[in-house]
């Protein structure tokens, strides 16, 4: 029987062991802070803490910026009047 830990390292490894491409999202910052993290896993511990914090907070900042955009304002108007 595996262990969780096993299961959840399966999830993120090919067959070879090695990670996969992450997925490309077609937002740049987006799919900058994924291949950021890809080799997480490889690096040392300690920083961990520092690595996702960056990432949450370039997240945070995708995502106020697409709330500001004209095209996320039309699509809410849109939905509002439904």
């Amino acid at each position: 029987m595996s262990t969780p830990e096993a299961q959840s390292e399966d999830s993120w490894t090919d067959q070879t062991g090695a990670v996969p491409t992450p997925p490309r999202t077609g937002n740049g910052t987006v799919d900058q802070v994924l291949r950021e993290l890809q080799d997480l896993d490889r690096r040392p511990l300690a920083e961990h803490h520092a690595a996702l914090a960056a990432a949450q907070e370039a997240l945070g900042r995708a995502l106020e910026e697409s709330r500001q955009s004209p095209t996320h304002t039309i699509a809410q108007q849109m939905r509002s009047h439904g």
